[in-house]
């Protein structure tokens, strides 16, 4: 039950800050972060539990950040 509600908690005040990120910034900005998440999470349950790191979740990583790396050049593009 307490993973539950470290989840539910967590997840809420993720959210809640993402919300306010979105007032003070662009949401190509505030997005980049977010997506990240859950990558940082993975690569921080390799250190310290032990979880594997598979081809899937490096090639996942390499999407992630080409991904990011098109958003964020292409806005930079439209904006000169």
């Amino acid at each position: 039950m307490g993973d539950v509600y470290l989840g539910v908690a967590g997840g809420a005040l993720a959210f809640i800050l993402w919300v306010l990120a979105l007032q003070r910034a662009s949401p190509t900005r505030v997005a980049n972060p977010m997506t990240v998440n859950p990558i940082a999470t993975a690569l921080l349950a390799q250190q310290l539990v032990g979880e594997p790191l598979t081809v899937d979740l490096l090639l996942g990583l390499i999407a992630v950040f080409a991904g990011i790396w098109i958003a964020t050049t292409q806005a930079r593009r439209a904006a000169f």
